[in-house]
């Protein structure tokens, strides 16, 4: 831990960005532990939040982005020459081919948490020739994870890292024999029905882990808005970012025109309060609360506009979802398309992702409902206010 402190106090932030990129391509650093150690000297002060993130995550995508290019150019020949000089063997290709045939594209996204699979998920899903944008897209998502998980790592246990990680490989055979049981254990019972009820209920509390990783990253997202946005604002179970807008220009039904540069807010949910929902009360009554919820917001919003000097400027309010059809019911959000192809795509692999995780039956919502595309939502302040006046809030 002290020859890292003396990388960072020599070289900065540039440790992180360099580190992580030369670890994506296979190259001996130690990513984690950088991004923990970061995330400690940010609570000390030495470092920024925002400038540690920004570093680990283009370090991170970078080197992955160019391992990629280089798997599409080069192909399949050339690895199975002179793959052993990139420790990729055929060997290797096939085997990690065969997960994208079991898995799929979600691959990438967990392969960042995966020492010796994250240095050759590129190399692989260019020599498979997957699409760019797909590429692209999972990874994005995949590296941010990965760093909010072990910044934050690193923010939480401080100088407790150290030992973490000497206990990590003090024990590592141990637990490497225990992963070897479990999934010999998944193998057997995968034959019997009774058990398969056995093995849902530990595939549940995975769920739990991939939860807690979600809400890890909600915190990171919230932080590095918390530099981009003027102001953040939560009423209940909506959190609004103030903040100007940057795609084209919007035009609502009341006439009210949002152009690049006018002061919006952006709205969300806060997830951690709807998963609290979920565990609680169920998915059906989760959903009639959220929406009941968000009508409360949406209440104090309306008001906060009219009292608020910081909303003041706000011409309206937006926001991104998969679900626009039962949560904002009654609210008066006008529905638009969203026009950029990458930033559709990219927001559908990640809602979905967020559906899955949160949701108890998010496979199946997403199963049965194919079409599910996201919808930016927007609502006019005129809109806002004709339809929650002050005085009927107050009353």
């Amino acid at each position: 831990m002290h020859w890292m402190n003396s990388l960072f106090d020599q070289y900065g932030y540039f440790v992180l960005f360099l580190g992580l990129f030369a670890e994506s391509l296979a190259l001996p650093f130690p990513g984690e532990l950088a991004m923990a150690i970061s995330g400690h000297m940010v609570v000390q002060g030495h470092i920024h939040m925002f400038w540690a993130i920004l570093c680990s995550y283009f370090g991170a995508t970078s080197g992955t982005m160019l391992t990629y290019l280089l798997g599409k150019k080069l192909g399949t020949p050339f690895f199975d020459k002179y793959g052993k000089y990139f420790l990729l063997k055929p060997k290797n290709i096939l085997k990690i081919t065969k997960w994208f045939e079991k898995y799929g594209n979600k691959i990438i996204l967990v392969s960042h948490f995966i020492p010796g699979l994250r240095h050759f998920t590129g190399y692989v899903s260019g020599i498979l020739g997957l699409r760019f944008r797909t590429f692209f897209i999972y990874n994005q998502i995949g590296a941010a994870l990965w760093v909010a998980f072990y910044t934050m790592v690193g923010l939480l246990f401080g100088e407790k890292i150290e030992q973490l990680l000497h206990a990590a490989s003090r024990y590592s055979i141990q637990l490497v024999i225990c992963v070897v049981i479990g999934i010999a254990g998944v193998l057997i019972v995968r034959k019997h029905s009774k058990t398969r009820r056995v093995l849902r209920s530990s595939l549940s509390f995975y769920k739990v882990i991939l939860q807690s990783l979600w809400m890890l990253w909600e915190k990171a997202f919230d932080l590095f808005s918390s530099w981009r946005c003027k102001h953040i604002f939560r009423y209940g179970i909506c959190k609004v970012f103030v903040t100007r807008h940057r795609g084209q220009s919007i035009t609502c039904q009341d006439g009210t025109t949002v152009r690049a540069g006018d002061w919006i807010g952006e709205l969300h949910l806060d997830n951690g309060q709807v998963l609290g929902l979920l565990r609680s009360v169920g998915s059906n009554r989760a959903a009639l609360s959220t929406a009941r919820m968000s009508r409360e917001a949406i209440k104090q919003i309306s008001a906060a506009l009219q009292t608020t000097p910081e909303l003041a400027k706000v011409k309206a309010l937006i926001g991104v979802t998969l679900l626009h059809r039962g949560i904002t019911h009654g609210l008066g959000f006008e529905l638009h398309h969203l026009e950029s192809k990458w930033f559709r795509d990219f927001t559908s692999v990640y809602l979905n992702f967020l559906l899955q995780t949160l949701h108890p039956e998010g496979n199946q919502r997403i199963k049965h409902n194919k079409k599910l595309k996201p919808m930016m939502l927007v609502l006019s302040k005129m809109t806002l206010q004709d339809k929650f006046p002050l005085k009927s809030i107050s009353n």
